[in-house]
């Protein structure tokens, strides 16, 4: 974690609301900015990996002493982990670029570490500097990397489970990606570029419990990149990426609003790859989905979104955030994700509360290999 605290130093430097610019913090009413905040950044980033079929959603099924011991231990010996997996050449192409075989799925881990961890969380830590600065809190930069911390530790916690033994994953987002990302978005060229040139946006779920399952549902790490080709006004190209990455265009609408419509391919299983007392997880084969997707947004802020999945496992996903539906003086947000193995779940969110509720129709089935 060294790497992490030479971090602090340089970004954790006290501000005034005179010294910072707002690159991607907007003080909105509704959609995602609405319920941007430090405790709801923690859930959806620890317990994302929960979308995934091969994780349980219920905490009771979650090993949370195991996990976080043994994430702790592998970082903690992070040349006997790499060493164990096969040596450096094999953790740098599992985690870093794959030149061994790019076509081999199971040298996949790459992608989601250059774009969740250090393009999409260096995006979040830069956000979460300018919330700790605007409700005025000194050291915003050791706030935010702090907030970061708790979440990445927590993500590690839940995907590593009741497993015993060296895991490589961790090693690679603690000690280069999470702290280049956020090294990289504390520079404002690097935040001023990705908030206009490159438009990066935190698209994150609705964390509900599930009360009859004890259950974390609706967690979820998801970012859009915008890109103007400049080739038709108000049209732009939009990549999104979180569980699936998808592809499509943007189109901005007169009233202020944009709709946009992306289609891609999500992995809904995982399988584990065990090596000399180690583990990894690579995305199945075949257990995959090809998704179609709907999103409607303000200012960057997403007010809706719908998903429908095709192939392995169909499936309906859908969030209408706080803005939209209003009780009495209280803003709601709502969800429904229906599935063959969740069942149907749906559940409400309430204002810039970091969690909701929600029920299920069945305690549901996951498939892994803790």
């Amino acid at each position: 974690m060294i790497s992490l605290f030479t971090v602090f130093g340089l970004s954790g430097a006290p501000a005034s609301a005179k010294d910072m610019t707002y690159y991607f913090l907007r003080d909105q009413d509704y959609g995602t900015d609405a319920i941007f905040n430090p405790a709801s950044s923690v859930l959806n980033l620890g317990f994302d990996i929960t979308r995934s079929n091969s994780y349980p959603n219920s905490i009771q099924e979650i090993d949370f002493q195991t996990g976080f011991t043994n994430t702790l231990w592998n970082l903690a010996h992070p040349g006997d982990t790499i060493k164990r997996y096969g040596g450096f050449g094999e953790f740098f192409a599992h985690e870093f670029f794959p030149y061994k075989d790019p076509t081999d799925p199971n040298y996949t881990q790459w992608m989601p570490n250059y774009t969740l961890h250090l393009l999409g969380q260096g995006m979040v830590s830069r956000k979460m500097t300018e919330w700790y600065h605007r409700e005025g809190y000194s050291y915003p930069g050791l706030w935010a990397i702090g907030t970061m911390l708790t979440g990445a530790l927590m993500n590690e916690t839940v995907e590593n489970n009741s497993y015993k033994g060296g895991n490589t994953d961790p090693i690679a987002d603690f000690y280069f990606f999470n702290p280049v990302g956020i090294l990289l978005y504390s520079l404002d060229p690097v935040a001023r570029f990705f908030s206009s040139t490159v438009q990066v946006e935190f698209w994150p779920g609705q964390p509900a419990l599930v009360l009859n399952e004890l259950g974390i549902y609706n967690a979820a790490e998801n970012y859009s990149v915008r890109i103007d080709p400049g080739l038709i006004d108000g049209v732009r190209i939009l990549l999104y990426g979180g569980t699936e990455g998808l592809g499509g265009l943007s189109v901005d609408m007169p009233g202020g609003d944009t709709w946009s419509v992306a289609a891609g391919y999500r992995k809904v299983e995982l399988k584990p790859v065990y090596r000399n007392g180690t583990r990894m997880y690579v995305p199945h084969e075949t257990r995959g989905n090809v998704v179609g997707a709907l999103f409607w947004e303000r200012e960057g802020s997403l007010l809706a979104s719908l998903k429908l999945d095709f192939g392995y496992e169909p499936a309906v996903r859908s969030n209408i955030y706080p803005g939209l539906i209003k009780l009495g003086g209280v803003q709601l947000g709502h969800f429904v994700w229906a599935s063959e193995s969740a069942g149907l779940v749906t559940g409400i969110s309430f204002g810039t509360l970091p969690i909701g509720f929600g029920l299920s129709d069945n305690y549901p089935l996951y498939v892994a290999d803790h």
